[in-house]
């Protein structure tokens, strides 16, 4: 059974505005991922999901308060990934990866974790046996 296997749903929290988000706008791009990734939970429900977006309250809260910085949020980021993840699955709807992403996404090749750049979940249905038979030998 695959279900022992995680995907790190890797989206853009800051988004477009960068160092300009507000808590608001770091909240509307968490719904959006959130969104997203129950959709594509439904397509690979074989597969666990980490969405940093649907546990990220605490992070942010210490982030705004100035006790973590971006760099600690990545350093914990790439941890999960590697200790925890078999794949990585970054969200782009619209063809916009962050900084974070790319950080997310080049250590995952670095780590040589497969991944896919998702811009709509039809691509994700399209992936899904590759995604699985990869799995399959892990």
């Amino acid at each position: 059974m695959l279900q022992k296997h995680r995907a790190y749903f890797s989206h853009a929290i800051r988004g477009k505005l960068g160092v300009a988000a507000t808590p608001e706008s770091m909240a509307a791009n968490n719904r959006l991922a959130h969104k997203a990734a129950v959709l594509m939970r439904c397509i690979l429900p074989e597969i666990r999901f980490y969405v940093p977006g649907e546990v990220d309250e605490v992070i942010s809260l210490l982030y705004q308060d100035g006790r973590l910085t971006e760099r600690d949020i990545l350093w914990a980021d790439c941890q999960i990934i590697e200790r925890t993840c078999d794949i990585l699955l970054a969200w782009s709807p619209d063809n916009f990866i962050s900084t974070g992403m790319q950080i997310e996404i080049d250590f995952a090749h670095r780590r040589n974790i497969p991944v896919y750049i998702i811009h709509d979940v039809e691509q994700l249905q399209t992936w899904k046996p590759e995604i699985l038979k990869y799995l399959e030998t892990k």
